[in-house]
């Protein structure tokens, strides 16, 4: 019985043992590709594994950014204009006969306008939102 629990085990344990000669830095990896081209030492050499860990480290930025941009959403300024109009009406207490004027700037980061006609009144009230996606962060009445 011992025998068999061994024989499952060995293997089983075995394929979780990494073997960490496999990976290399990208300077080693730089140093492999030109190597193969170069002479280690000269000048082209040194040039050829430079040019590539910037080409590494640029194309790692580049991917950065690409994610942190999907992170940021971006709204259409309908949706944007909705979600401030939704906030304002709840904010002015007066009965609004229309919204006279709208706009919204920005993509990530937006700027909601509104100006809306109170009833019976000649008077004005502008709503201004600030928005980062869909989250307002700052809301100013006048």
């Amino acid at each position: 019985m011992k025998f068999w629990v061994f024989a499952v085990l060995v293997p089983l344990l075995a394929g979780c043992v990494s073997d960490t000669s496999v990976s290399e830095t990208k300077s080693e990896k730089a140093e492999r590709i030109c190597a193969g081209e170069f002479t280690p030492g000269t000048v082209e050499f040194s040039q050829c594994v430079a040019l590539l860990k910037a080409q590494s480290e640029s194309l790692a930025d580049y991917k950065k950014e690409q994610e942190k941009q999907k992170e940021e959403e971006v709204i259409s300024a309908d949706i944007a204009i909705q979600i401030c109009n939704d906030f304002a009406r709840k904010a002015i207490f007066k009965p609004i006969e229309r919204i006279s004027s709208s706009r919204a700037l920005g993509s990530h980061r937006k700027n909601v306008d509104i100006d809306y006609r109170i009833k019976d009144e000649s008077k004005v009230v502008k709503a201004y939102c600030k928005m980062r996606g869909r989250e307002i962060v700052d809301f100013n009445l006048s």
